[in-house]
């Protein structure tokens, strides 16, 4: 339906006019998904097979917390995984 109303209005519309919200929604969303496969892969996971099924891998259990540039990356990825569904819910309303 986009599609149409882009081809619809490609005669008195320069280029950058017939670009239709869905498009740039998808564009987004493919952009913001790269980012988040990037930042989720720059994370530093100390978690071995110990800690995938529950147990705990270090001795008494304890848990670093991040700091610095891990805290930032932490960050960063839960903002674009925000920023992907609110994409995903403005892409299936409109």
């Amino acid at each position: 339906m986009c599609t149409y109303f882009c081809e619809l209005f490609l005669a008195t519309h320069t280029l950058i006019d017939t670009i239709c919200v869905m498009d740039i929604i998808s564009i987004a969303q493919v952009i913001v998904s790269i980012i988040m496969i990037v930042l989720i892969l720059l994370q530093n996971s100390t978690a071995g097979v110990g800690g995938a099924f529950g147990g705990a891998d270090t001795a008494g259990g304890v848990q670093n917390t991040r700091r610095g540039a891990e805290k930032q990356l932490l960050n960063l990825t839960v903002i674009f995984a925000i920023l992907f569904a609110l994409l995903s819910l403005a892409a299936l309303i409109l």
